[in-house]
């Protein structure tokens, strides 16, 4: 579905089990994301106070097309690419990836493969981030861990201070 999909079904069924949730969170997504790792990493790094990355969008270095990237920070050239388990399934997608990867060495791309285990410490992550991109040239804020961070990780109804979209 799409964000406007997701909107309207809210909107309209506002009966539904977790309709007043979604749309709470509605401001938060990102119609170009193709999964929910990759949105989550997104959600991670964005909520932590780092600039947001393009989603799914096409990298070309040096008229050289690398392919379509999950994460992009383009002004410093850093790319985070969620590695879920259908990139090992088949020896066709493992080959592209290792020649997609090669590739971005080849044009002083940074990357980071991001793991679910990763996710599971959402802190050291974007700490690492961070780090990746103040070695190419970020001279913004750090990550902050205030209240907005915290709030990804708690129960949307115990979040009294967020309000609904209508």
């Amino acid at each position: 579905m799409s964000v406007l999909e997701v909107a309207e079904l809210a909107r309209r069924d506002h009966w539904r089990p977790g309709a007043r949730h979604v749309r709470r969170v509605l401001p938060h997504l990102d119609g170009a994301a193709r999964s929910l790792k990759e949105s989550e990493s997104r959600a991670i790094v964005v909520f932590s106070g780092l600039p947001s990355p393009e989603v799914n969008a096409e990298l070309v270095v040096n008229g050289r097309r690398l392919g379509c990237v999950d994460l992009l920070f383009r002004l410093w050239m850093l790319v985070l690419e969620y590695e879920g388990r259908q990139h090992a399934e088949t020896p066709q997608q493992f080959g592209i990836d290792i020649a997609r990867y090669a590739g971005f060495r080849d044009e002083n791309v940074a990357y980071l493969q991001i793991t679910n285990e990763m996710l599971q410490q959402p802190r050291a992550l974007v700490l690492r981030v961070h780090h990746m991109l103040v070695d190419r040239g970020y001279a913004g804020a750090a990550p902050i861990f205030g209240a907005r961070w915290r709030s990804l990780f708690e129960p949307i109804a115990a979040r009294s201070n967020l309000r609904a979209v209508s």
